[in-house]
């Protein structure tokens, strides 16, 4: 059940970076449709990077979370400030993909 909710926030994460950037991530991190190669020069790249990077910082939270895992403040640097402050609500997803 654990992996549910990393793979559940994975495709939420996924599905707004789909709508903002019409780009699927997905599809970059665990390629099908093109090589292995094309993948990894697409996540050398920080527009394809990033996003994921956050995505994946966001996901690790929603599991220590659902493990029962509640922090009384949170912090970050870089994008993880950006990750703390949507766990603390100061701004949906949405708009925190936007900011990345």
């Amino acid at each position: 059940e654990q992996e549910v909710i990393f793979r559940e926030a994975m495709d939420e994460c996924f599905a707004i970076l789909q709508s903002v950037t019409n780009i699927n991530m997905k599809e970059v991190l665990y390629p099908t449709t093109f090589s292995i190669d094309e993948a990894t020069e697409k996540l050398k790249r920080m527009e394809f990077s990033q996003p994921i990077l956050f995505a994946f910082e966001y996901s690790v939270a929603k599991l220590l979370m659902g493990w029962g895992i509640k922090p009384e403040a949170m912090i970050g640097y870089s994008f993880g400030e950006y990750v703390a402050a949507c766990l603390a609500e100061v701004f949906t997803l949405e708009d925190a993909f936007k900011l990345v």
